[in-house]
């Protein structure tokens, strides 16, 4: 008889076991998806450069880099007939060896004042 109830035990004792470790496994493995899901979504806002090209700036605000020139050009176009102007009523760019450059910070100031003042 004292076989039997530790047998019984060590089957029940086991069967626990394996039942604890698939428990913590699925919940493991869900807490692991969780984290790859943040971890893609941080490596989606490092890939936006601090500096960005025409072709990087047109990714970002999700418009053509003819219609990123057009916007520069008709920007230089009305600064040059105005004495004095808001910082962000144009969009900011500096350039070097003849090609645009955008700071992502002054980017996003800039259309938060387009948002704004719109």
């Amino acid at each position: 008889m004292k076989s039997l109830v530790h047998s019984l035990s060590a089957i029940i004792l086991g069967t626990s076991l394996i039942i604890a470790s698939l428990i913590l496994r699925d919940g493991l493995s869900g807490n692991a998806t969780k984290s790859n899901d943040l971890n893609f979504q941080n490596e989606e806002t490092v890939s936006t450069p601090n500096v960005m090209t025409i072709k990087q700036l047109s990714a970002y605000l999700q418009i053509s880099e003819g219609s990123i020139e057009s916007i520069i050009y008709n920007d230089d176009k009305d600064k040059a007939n105005m004495s004095s102007y808001e910082t962000y009523e144009f969009i900011p760019y500096i350039k070097l060896d003849n090609e645009y450059r955008f700071l992502k910070k002054e980017i996003d100031k800039w259309l938060e004042y387009i948002n704004h003042n719109n």
